[in-house]
């Protein structure tokens, strides 16, 4: 999935996600929330390198929002 030159991969995941940027970004905030809108994880101020999700999290349909300089992106990721 893409998004503002954003890249998750691999999905479906077993729990750990890459992020890659087309642009550097050095400080965003990555929220990670379960299909009933229920916040997981927030990061702050993180670099886009890599986000877990917790290995204990049951199969299902995640959604990772990534707000970096006023702009939000919204990918959905499915875990196995």
């Amino acid at each position: 999935m893409a998004g503002g030159g954003i890249i998750l991969y691999p999905n479906p995941t077993s729990g750990d996600l890459n992020v890659i940027s087309s642009t550097p970004v050095s400080s965003a905030t990555v929220v990670v929330r379960n299909a009933m809108g229920q916040e997981l994880t927030r990061q702050i101020n993180t670099h886009l390198s890599g986000i877990s999700l917790d290995a204990n999290a049951p199969a299902g349909i995640y959604f990772v929002e990534i707000t970096h300089e006023g702009k939000t992106f919204l990918f959905k990721m499915i875990k196995e």
